[in-house]
């Protein structure tokens, strides 16, 4: 990673932040990406999707302090074949086919599972699967009570013209298009510069955190030398940080509002 590490070296201070996709239950892969969090001082989100979480699940994260839990969709499940959109509509749980009452009642349902598995690690930001999330569906999570929405690329000015922080990831290690392996290093780097002149970034406010987003369950050996080289690049080698998923400022007063 010298190159990624030279750029980094050359940009001012940043944070980052770990999102990890598709959570459902224990196993070897998890207890890794755990491992390698807590090892180099990181504090995850781990994006569960509720019609598959475990109660085993909510056992294993129970001791882990510094891990929290986003809500993954409803069940991951493609609706975007619903009227006959196409066989090259890109996968969505949450396409436009789909009615308003019909999105409702999964962010509820989802919404209620997770508070009863996870109660004070839930933290109230919501995951589209697949990235993917028709616009006009986003008042919809503010009258579930979700405060923070995070998806990959920019849609940052959308959701927060919904009333919702932004928590977008930029960093994908994974060649979902070809190898389903680790990308090669060049795209990494491609990606993180993109994320660094992200509109906004170089102003004199403060930036929000670089989200990197990892999918335990399919991790080969390459994507897991890349995973764990980049975390423990931006934690030992470089004057940037890891910042935690927590975001106090929602969680508290959603718990708050609810007497807690």
């Amino acid at each position: 990673m010298d190159r990624i590490h030279a750029f980094l070296d050359s940009q001012p201070e940043r944070a980052f932040f770990l999102r990890d996709d598709d959570a459902v239950k224990p196993g070897p892969q998890l207890d890794r990406l755990l491992g390698l969090c807590s090892d180099q001082g990181v504090g995850p989100a781990l994006a569960v999707i509720p019609a598959e979480a475990t109660e085993s699940l909510a056992n294993r994260l129970q001791p882990e302090k510094t891990v929290m839990v986003w809500q993954h969709g409803y069940a991951h499940r493609n609706h975007a074949h619903i009227n006959h959109q196409g066989p090259g509509q890109k996968k969505s749980e949450f396409s436009d086919a789909r009615s308003a009452e019909a999105v409702a009642t999964d962010l509820q349902a989802g919404w209620e599972w997770l508070t009863y598995l996870f109660e004070f690690q839930f933290e109230p930001i919501f995951v589209p699967p697949w990235n993917r999330f028709d616009s006009k569906f986003l008042p919809l999570l503010g009258k579930q009570g979700f405060r923070g929405f995070s998806d990959f690329g920019a849609r940052t000015a959308e959701a927060e013209a919904a009333g919702l922080r932004a928590c977008p990831t930029h960093l994908d290690p994974i060649d979902w298009r070809g190898s389903r392996s680790a990308v090669p290093e060049e795209i990494l780097l491609n990606q993180l510069k993109a994320a660094f002149e992200e509109p906004g970034r170089q102003s004199g406010q403060q930036s929000r955190p670089i989200g990197f987003l990892t999918h335990h369950a399919v991790h080969d050996d390459a994507t897991w030398a890349m995973v764990d080289g980049f975390v423990e690049l931006i934690k030992k080698r470089t004057h940037h940080r890891w910042e935690p998923a927590v975001q106090p400022e929602l969680s508290e007063a959603w718990w708050r509002e609810r007497g807690i």
